[in-house]
């Protein structure tokens, strides 16, 4: 039997309402979305699945700011660590 989360359409960037958060200096719908991810990446690790299938629009644009970026690649990195393998199929821009 073969395991594995799927995700899709994260659209980190993604800022329309919330606020700077004071103690990160990150924006606090930028925070949610990170929460979210890495819910799925926690359940990935916990799961001990076969492999993580992400589809698409990992971002809100096709410039995503480099704090986007770290954001996303920190939760990727946490399953490179564990050893599980990550599918990803980009979006359509």
């Amino acid at each position: 039997m073969i395991t594995f989360i799927h995700t899709a359409d994260t659209h980190f960037g993604m800022e329309n309402y919330g606020k700077i958060d004071p103690k990160t200096g990150i924006h606090s719908r930028l925070l949610d979305f990170e929460k979210a991810f890495s819910f799925c990446i926690d359940t990935a690790l916990e799961k001990n699945v076969d492999f993580f299938l992400f589809c698409g629009d990992a971002y809100k644009t096709t410039n995503p700011t480099p704090t986007q970026q770290k954001l996303l690649l920190n939760c990727f990195l946490r399953l490179y660590k564990a050893n599980i393998p990550v599918v990803i199929i980009i979006g359509k821009s």
